[in-house]
């Protein structure tokens, strides 16, 4: 009976060790996974600072991905210290990778009047800022350049001195080659615009007939021309006028009908 008494107080007081290990073990590994939770959250909160200081810069009054990210931040009580390291981490690389960019920004009316910008810049922000203004002035909103870029057709405009001797072959060439437009209305000069594609076959023919080319030039020429309805040519002219005026900018183009 002693026997017994004994191998069963043993397997009550083994029964209660394993029950006990198993509790611990359950909360420790619960405890572990709300931990690494919570880490992995405010590393994607600190990435998203220093990718947006990354890419516009460390200022959060003009960079507005940046404020959106330091709020969502502090709101999920991340430090000030983590944060400020996270903003100079970011703006080191964008200093770095600070370069003079092309970029095209597309704007529509209502009358679907399209106009394209084409800048070079190192603060695209600051540009872009000014070119809102002017849009929003005269009642144009973005479109996004890819959207539109199938209305525009980039092409080579020549320009030659005018003679009476190469004033024909000029526009028998011009016509042979599928020239966009020809301008002899000026008493000095000859202007031929053509398509990127077919500029280097009139090249050739230039060369042949020993065509002196004073000035190569390149511009986006819009596929169709649209005329303006509410908005009155000389308000356009003033539109245009103010967005020459941003020295960034390096070409304009319209698919307006006027003589601009």
């Amino acid at each position: 009976m002693l026997v017994f008494i004994k191998k069963k107080s043993i397997n009550i007081f083994r029964e209660n060790k394993m029950a006990g290990h198993s509790k611990w073990s359950n909360t420790k590994h619960r405890k572990a996974a709300q931990d690494y939770k919570k880490n992995q959250k405010s590393m994607k909160l600190i990435r998203n600072i220093t990718s947006a200081s990354k890419k516009y810069g460390n200022n959060p009054n003009i960079n507005f991905c940046l404020r959106a990210a330091i709020i969502k931040a502090t709101n999920n009580n991340i430090s000030k210290n983590s944060i400020k390291k996270a903003i100079q981490r970011g703006s080191l690389n964008f200093e770095k990778k600070k370069k003079i960019q092309q970029i095209k920004y597309a704007g529509c009316n209502k009358e679907g009047i399209i106009i394209l910008i084409s800048y070079i810049s190192k603060n695209i922000l600051d540009i872009q800022s000014k070119i809102h203004k002017i849009f929003k002035k005269y009642n144009f909103f973005f479109i996004h350049y890819l959207k539109i870029k199938y209305l525009f057709q980039e092409c080579i405009i020549f320009l030659f001195q005018k003679t009476k001797k190469n004033e024909e072959i000029l526009i028998n060439l011009a016509i042979e080659n599928n020239a966009y437009d020809i301008d002899t209305n000026s008493f000095k000069k000859i202007k031929i615009i053509i398509n990127t594609f077919d500029a280097k076959n009139i090249k050739k023919e230039f060369k042949k007939f020993s065509l002196k080319i004073l000035k190569t030039d390149t511009k986006v020429i819009a596929f169709k021309k649209h005329q303006i309805i509410s908005l009155t040519i000389e308000k356009f002219k003033k539109f245009l006028k103010e967005l020459k005026k941003i020295p960034e900018i390096q070409n304009i183009s319209h698919n307006a009908f006027t003589k601009i």
